[in-house]
């Protein structure tokens, strides 16, 4: 859990529970946030950068979910939520991340490689961009 810990979030989301799913394949990890401003404009580039070091340090990880909600509890039930699987990691990065992991010279490569993510920048403004954002995630992968 302390790895977890000690990724970045955007400003103005918290870290909430973390649950680890290992009774079943794909092995995985769900970790909740929780919006500090129920205006924030969340983008999923931090996520993703989070998720590809996730793969490349733990092996056995198959799926990596993020889940927000809203502190309003009427924004509640429309989360934003950004899931990625190891062959999505993999194919931003070209093969296996979990070969960046064996050095530190290679574990500084993969950083810079996810440094570079998220240029375009894209980011979702409100509760219903978001499920727009998360319909159109499911349909490319």
């Amino acid at each position: 859990m302390a790895l977890i810990e000690a990724l970045p979030l955007p400003q103005g989301v918290t870290r909430g529970t973390v649950e680890l799913n290992t009774s079943e394949v794909p092995y995985g990890i769900t970790v909740y946030y929780h919006l500090e401003d129920d205006t924030a404009r969340i983008g999923e580039e931090q996520f993703l950068r989070n998720s590809l070091l996730l793969f490349a340090l733990i092996d056995n990880a198959d799926e990596v979910k993020h889940i927000g909600h809203w502190n309003n509890r009427l924004l509640s039930s429309t989360p934003f939520r950004f899931t990625y699987t190891r062959a999505d990691a993999e194919g931003i990065a070209g093969g296996d991340v979990r070969q960046f992991a064996e050095h530190q010279e290679s574990l500084a490569e993969l950083i810079d490689l996810i440094q570079m993510l998220g240029a375009g920048n894209t980011k979702s403004t409100c509760a219903a961009e978001k499920k727009e954002s998360l319909d159109n995630q499911t349909a490319l992968f």
